[in-house]
């Protein structure tokens, strides 16, 4: 009797460790990039809360961060962009899009994404003005062909402000107080 009772108790913790390693595989991680820490192109410039970004011209701003350990190999990246309004428009639209992304590593040679792999989330690069409600735009970094995302590559991602398109309708600028980036552990 004591046999039985210790192989189902056995068998109970193995299967609670087979959940548990699952469960594992499956987390979430989060990278948060200090939005003063990047780099500014005309038309762009840092304040006390983020970034701005004008309309006058097309601003770009480039930040970057480190894949870390535990990443899983080739899975999407989600980058998440906190924006307002400079001003308080709430009737206008921005056009912010996705315009290059760069992955180095080392041992190999530096790579530039194709445009197709760093995308808005939804398609639509136009982000509806709030006013001082912050809101969120959400792009994602995927692989393609025999390039491969993993731990410890350098990834910079350069955003465009199209302020000179017809659908870019806002006179002020575009404030990005917080970018974060999501990913998969293993």
């Amino acid at each position: 009797m004591r046999t039985r009772t210790a192989m189902s108790i056995l068998a109970c913790l193995f299967v609670v460790a087979l959940a548990a390693g699952s469960m594992a595989e499956a987390g979430r991680g989060t990278i948060s990039i200090n939005p003063l820490a990047a780099t500014f192109s005309i038309g762009s410039s840092s304040c006390e809360c983020g970034i701005l970004m004008s309309q006058s011209v097309d601003s770009t701003v480039t930040v970057n961060f480190q894949i870390p350990k535990g990443y899983k190999k080739n899975s999407p990246l989600t980058v998440v962009v906190d924006y307002h309004a400079f001003g308080n428009a709430t009737s206008c639209d921005y056009v912010l899009l996705p315009d290059s992304a760069n992955v180095y590593r080392p041992g190999e040679n530096a790579l530039s994404i194709s445009a197709g792999s760093f995308q808005p989330a939804d398609g639509n690069p136009i982000i509806p003005a709030q006013g001082q409600v912050v809101g969120e735009k959400t792009f994602q970094l995927s692989t393609l062909g025999s390039f491969t995302l993993e731990s410890g590559a350098s990834i910079f991602l350069k955003f465009e402000r199209q302020g000179t398109s017809v659908d870019d309708t806002c006179a002020d600028p575009l404030e990005i107080n917080g970018i974060s980036v999501q990913y998969i552990t293993r």
